[in-house]
């Protein structure tokens, strides 16, 4: 069998009207071309009538492919142009590439493959040699095609949260869906800031994929007022959830600041401490948890701000939603009782943020997916040393985490 009906199989040209004509391997170039011909007579469907066309004329065309062993691989084919009594002359799509691009199919998805592992876009245009911007604009190409075909029709439960982009105040929004039996869990779009205006441009993009029927019945988000404003705004009847985490998280924030008050006078008994007072007493080490203990009769009133950071954490475990409703109102008094001001302004916040709170005791429903995909956005982040533009930014973030259903044909027929 000879070379070229090696690459023509190789290639799945067979029953096709196109050949390798021959072979060409340029050994200190490191790269092997692979002109491409059709048989003569060939009549071509017209890319808009659809209909058998004769060919009028031909372009030169050059397409980057995938190596073969180590050396670079380049199909060169001329490509007809067909005409049409009424359509004019066109030119053909062929079937190993999108029309006016300089790379197979197969070539783009070891692209979207590579970058989908979270590899940084420079690492993997060094790895196959171009430049990053290149690889974007297919990234581009195929996440923007995968996120048109979202139907959000079945969402009724959505997360906002905030991350942050770099240094500063320089902060993004991330709306997320949770994992249901027919969808995993997913980012599903991506702005700049953290204010109500970035929140109402993402619910719209979010319409615009079905998300108005039916409306969003939950909401999980942090305590920002910008958010819960940005939500019931947008989707008047929805129910803004406040999860434990954020309602731990804030009592953690207010006993630190206690102990960062006391510590000006408290000296050696509160120097070093900070995990002491905030990591949970089963993540202790032996000598932490000693060391607690140590301090549990000084009656400083960072002993106290704990103390009520405990009860919130049994609070947060309560299975009876009446029982925690009850137990959160007696809490936030005593807390008041104590006369600590960090306690104080914990507890306004609390009594603000109270539906919310007392809806997440019922529901159950928890804000972790968010987390957990931030977590995923940050590791992209650092891969990247960072993105130049916030479209590159969401482009990765919704390829890596969305999860996306990227749809690439099969680079050739048969």
């Amino acid at each position: 069998m000879q070379d070229t009906e090696i690459f023509s199989l190789a290639l799945g040209l067979d029953g096709t009207p196109w050949f390798v004509k021959e072979v060409r391997l340029d050994r200190e170039a490191r790269r092997r071309d692979l002109p491409l011909d059709f048989k003569p007579g060939t009549r071509f469907l017209h890319p808009i009538s659809s209909e058998p066309s004769p060919v009028h004329d031909t372009v030169q065309k050059c397409w980057r492919h995938l190596n073969f062993f180590q050396f670079e691989c380049h199909l060169h084919a001329r490509v007809p142009r067909v005409s049409d009594p009424e359509q004019g002359v066109r030119l053909i799509t062929v079937p190993w590439a999108r029309p006016d691009r300089g790379f197979t199919l197969l070539m783009e998805a070891l692209r979207v493959v590579l970058a989908r592992t979270a590899m940084a876009v420079n690492e993997v245009a060094r790895l196959i040699g171009q430049y990053s911007q290149r690889l974007w604009r297919v990234l581009h190409h195929y996440v923007d095609q995968a996120r048109e075909r979202w139907d959000l029709s079945p969402v009724t439960t959505g997360g906002v949260d905030e991350v942050s982009r770099r240094g500063g105040q320089n902060y993004l929004t991330v709306l997320s869906t949770p994992k249901t039996d027919t969808q995993p869990a997913r980012i599903v779009w991506v702005g700049e800031g953290r204010d109500a205006t970035v929140l109402a441009e993402g619910i719209q993009w979010l319409e615009r994929h079905g998300l108005q029927a039916p409306p969003l019945t939950y909401a999980l988000a942090d305590l920002s007022p910008a958010y819960r404003k940005g939500l019931t705004e947008n989707q008047p009847n929805v129910q803004v959830i406040f999860d434990g985490f954020h309602l731990i998280k804030l009592a953690g924030e207010a006993v630190d600041q206690v102990r960062r008050r006391e510590v000006q006078h408290a000296g050696a008994l509160l120097t070093g401490t900070r995990y002491l007072w905030l990591k949970r007493t089963q993540n202790l080490t032996p000598g932490q948890e000693q060391r607690r203990h140590q301090r549990l009769t000084s009656g400083l009133q960072t002993l106290r701000a704990w103390q009520r950071l405990e009860v919130l954490r049994r609070l947060a475990q309560e299975s009876d939603p009446q029982q925690a409703e009850i137990a959160l109102h007696w809490g936030c008094t005593g807390a008041l009782r104590s006369r600590i001001p960090e306690l104080k302004r914990l507890v306004r916040s609390i009594r603000s943020h109270w539906a919310g709170i007392v809806a997440y005791f019922r529901t159950r429903i928890t804000n972790a997916i968010a987390e957990t995909l931030n977590g995923i956005f940050q590791t992209i982040k650092r891969k990247a040393r960072g993105f130049r533009t916030l479209r590159c930014l969401r482009t990765m973030t919704c390829l890596v985490a969305g999860p996306l259903d990227v749809q690439i044909a099969r680079a050739f027929p048969g």
